[in-house]
């Protein structure tokens, strides 16, 4: 009977094996917004050896609208990479900078389901490291259409971060992303962006390289428009 229960106990039920009665206990207590739950929860969500529960109060407080930027780095740096994933989202409203450092970081983390949620959480962050770390996903990632996607949904606020990233990579990146920063930089009339963005394809040294070559024929034509 969690309906019994008092905060604390119901905090507690967060630990439970069984999935139903830890989604309930977590029901509980966001309906019932009792604060005394919260120093509870902190605990759990610090000090918990379970994941599960530790994923449970962090999610309990985000409801209670109680959870600190703190304790969101804190799960940043999470063993598991479920938590940090779920951080990230977490994080989104709560770009403090210490906040944004501790999520920067993740950009070469080895879960790609946490690499993933940082290309979509960057996107609601004005800080310049955003941009930086949106960049070189950009990079690394460009042969993976998913991440591409989520990278390029976070892309206009760090659309020259994005640009001047790939720029500076040329290759096989450049190739790969030219299309959609060139859409990118065409829907934003940043024409500096632009030009950034075709220098290092019109730019030879001798010959023209495959990658220019690629890149260039990438470069979409729209009626009306002089690049």
């Amino acid at each position: 009977r969690l309906d019994r229960l008092d905060a604390a106990g119901l905090v507690a039920a967060l630990d439970s094996p069984n999935g139903w009665q830890r989604d309930k206990a977590q029901q509980l207590l966001v309906w019932r917004n009792d604060r005394a739950a919260v120093p509870h929860l902190e605990k759990l969500a610090h000090d918990s050896l379970n994941p599960r529960a530790r994923l449970h109060a962090l999610c309990s407080l985000d409801g209670l609208d109680a959870l600190k930027p703190e304790l969101v780095g804190h799960a940043l740096a999470d063993p598991q990479p479920g938590i940090r994933e779920n951080a990230l989202r977490l994080a989104e409203p709560r770009g403090t900078p210490t906040v944004v450092a501790a999520a920067v970081r993740l950009v070469s983390d080895p879960d790609a389901k946490v690499r993933l949620q940082l290309a979509y959480s960057l996107g609601q962050w004005s800080d310049p490291r955003a941009g930086a770390a949106l960049g070189q996903l950009a990079v690394t990632s460009h042969a993976d259409h998913f991440l591409t996607a989520a990278v390029m949904s976070s892309a206009v606020p760090h659309a020259r971060a994005a640009v001047e990233a790939v720029a500076q990579a040329g290759g096989p990146a450049l190739s790969a992303l030219m299309e959609p920063l060139v859409n990118l930089a065409l829907g934003l009339n940043d024409r500096a962006t632009l030009a950034r963005l075709l220098q290092p394809a019109l730019t030879a040294a001798g010959r023209f390289t495959p990658e220019q070559v690629g890149a260039f024929f990438g470069v979409p034509l729209i009626e009306g428009q002089h690049v």
